[in-house]
Formats: structure tokens, C-alpha cells, sequence
């Protein structure tokens, strides 16, 4: 007795709905670990300026070294040479004499 013939496996559909789903899920992922790579400038500004405050509180020397950057700060919270640096695209002004830390695009 022959059996009907009868379809074993996925079809081509299936397969491309299965392709289609990865690929979203893909490019989500993607975006995200993009996303946590890069730090928004604002929190480089504000580690910055936490590192300032150690110096003013404990009064010691602090160092701050990230991001091709590096600052330090004297027990006052100033620091000894202004200076500019770049972190993704943005410049961050750190000025002389008060320490204050600025951000131009």
C-alpha cells in the first residue's frame, strides 16, 4: 500500500519568517550594546566634577584618567593646567583657577 506523499520539513515561508524574527532580534541587540558602549558626555562631566569634590573633601590629590583624559585636581579642587579635551565629538573645557568643567558640541 503507497502512502500519500507527504511534506517533510520547513517551507521556504516558515523559513523566511524564522530569518525575518533573528534579524530583528539582531539588530535590537545591537543597538542596545551600541547604546552602553558609549557613556553620554554628561556623566564623563559629572565623574569629573566627583572627582573634584574628593579632592576638596579629603584633601588630597585626585586624578582623574578616562577617555584620553587626564586632570588632576590639588586639595583645593583646582587644577594646576587647563586644558581641552575630546570625548566623542564633544569638547570638555576644564578652566583654570576654579576648575570648572564646561561642554561645547
Amino acid at each position: 500500500m503507497d502512502r500519500p506523499w507527504r511534506a517533510e520539513g520547513y517551507t521556504l515561508i516558515e523559513t523566511l519568517l524564522v530569518l525575518m524574527v533573528m534579524a530583528v532580534l539582531l539588530l535590537v541587540s545591537v543597538r542596545t550594546l551600541k547604546r552602553d558602549v558609549h557613556k553620554p558626555v554628561s556623566f564623563v562631566v559629572d565623574e569629573i566634577v566627583i572627582k573634584q569634590y574628593e579632592a576638596i573633601i579629603e584633601c588630597e590629590h585626585t586624578y582623574y584618567e578616562e577617555y584620553d583624559c587626564e586632570i588632576r585636581f590639588n586639595r583645593r579642587g583646582n587644577i594646576n593646567q587647563a586644558n581641552t579635551y575630546h570625548v566623542y565629538d564633544r569638547k570638555i573645557i576644564v578652566t583654570l583657577g576654579t576648575g570648572r568643567v564646561y561642554v561645547k558640541q
